[in-house]
């Protein structure tokens, strides 16, 4: 297979990106890719899966990881075909355009809803995170309060959303990696036991019993169908990460199938490694007791309050993952609706980009700021998004281009 394609949109240097902001630079290195594909998939989602355990017992559990995994990897291939058949610099909506205008208009449209809607999210996560470590802490009240935590997050992950190229968010997604896998140590020590560790993960709960533990059951003998289905979607979509390849196949130096499998593989090994510590781990501490974010079950120590400083610094890492392809989509469909057929002027893009950018970035602020819940809407958008790209549009695209 081959990645060649028009090299018209591609920078050739700084002076280009000025005029155009939406030219692409080829020079993104394997580690790079790989960094923020692992970054993209990974996230503060990983703290959910102990409490999926708990309603999966262990084998169904690590089966459903793994099937995820496959499921993820086997997308991911598939575009990469598509990618290359079609040529690079490419996008999600010149790949859908042959399906038709009002598919196309769909389908970025949605994608950039959906991508908008896992930012604010983000930032709904630093505003509830932040405040509990700072009290766990002993900070001042005023350190605790919603409102800071948000901005300062947001002002973490604004200035790196608005570069076009995602190499520029390489070094980001390598410390959030780190800081990832720091959560997933301390989760890991906690399920040893206390005497080879000294670390209580009972320590928190004051019981007038003394029989009385903060363990639950292990056991699978009471998992039902329905409290499964609640929770299966936790595993498949922990994957999702599909609308990343598109960059990384524009971006990376010497494209090849087996350089971008390469970063596929590494990329959901990595997150499955993670994955399944942390879900083994949490479930094997507190079982049946574990709650949604599991990080809210450990006791209010100094070590736990790092690791919830760090999956906000994740979060927040993570942000410009969800900003960078929105805008993609977004720009598409504007020369789309705009432009009939044509390219625009480097001006008018210029405006287009940096439009887009500044509404996204001052909405999700907003909504981050006066929003604690995002409720039920934005969890059925998320579902339906994380299909589409894991699910649907693959195979969807593989079999439009390999009839």
């Amino acid at each position: 297979m081959s990645f060649n394609g028009d090299f018209g949109r591609v920078s050739q240097g700084d002076e280009d990106e000025e005029v155009d902001p939406t030219l692409t630079k080829r020079d993104s290195s394997w580690m790079s890719c790989y960094y923020n594909m692992t970054n993209t998939i990974c996230g503060a989602g990983v703290l959910a899966l102990p409490f999926a355990f708990a309603s999966t017992g262990w084998t169904l559990g690590i089966f459903l990881l793994v099937v995820g995994a496959y499921f993820g990897y086997v997308a991911l291939y598939l575009l990469t075909l598509v990618v290359a058949k079609q040529g690079v610099p490419t996008s999600l909506g010149s790949l859908v355009e042959p399906l038709g205008s009002t598919i196309s208009n769909l389908m970025d449209g949605f994608m950039c809803l959906y991508l908008f809607g896992a930012s604010c999210i983000y930032l709904v996560v630093i505003g509830d995170a932040m405040p509990d470590a700072m009290e766990q802490m002993g900070a001042s009240e005023s350190l605790q309060s919603r409102y800071l935590w948000v901005c300062i997050g947001f002002a973490i992950a604004a200035p790196l959303s608005i570069p076009h190229n995602i190499d520029f968010l390489k070094d980001p997604s390598s410390a959030a990696i780190i800081f990832l896998f720091f959560i997933m140590m301390v989760i890991f020590f906690y399920a040893l036991p206390e005497e080879s560790t000294g670390l209580d993960a009972c320590a928190h709960k004051d019981y007038d019993d003394d029989d009385t533990t903060c363990r639950g059951p292990h056991d699978a003998d009471g998992v039902k169908f329905g409290e499964v289905l609640k929770v299966v979607s936790i595993f498949f979509f922990a994957y999702s990460c599909q609308i990343t390849a598109f960059p990384v196949c524009n971006e990376i130096i010497e494209p090849t199938m087996k350089r971008l499998d390469a970063v596929w593989r590494y990329s959901i090994g990595s997150a499955f490694v993670l994955y399944l510590t942390v879900a083994v781990c949490g479930f094997a501490t507190y079982g049946g007791n574990i709650e949604a974010n599991a990080l809210s079950s450990y006791p209010k120590v100094t070590l736990v309050s790092v690791a919830r400083v760090m999956i906000s610094c994740v979060v927040a890492l993570s942000y410009p993952l969800q900003a960078n392809p929105s805008r993609r989509c977004a720009i598409t469909l504007m020369e789309r609706m705009w432009d009939d057929g044509s390219k625009p002027s480097p001006g008018a893009q210029r405006i287009r980009y940096y439009a887009y950018t500044a509404c996204f970035l001052g909405l999700s602020l907003l909504i981050g700021l006066t929003v604690e819940d995002l409720g039920v809407v934005v969890e059925l958008v998320g579902a339906v998004g994380s299909s589409l790209l894991m699910f649907v549009l693959p195979g969807m695209l593989f079999l439009h281009y390999f009839p």
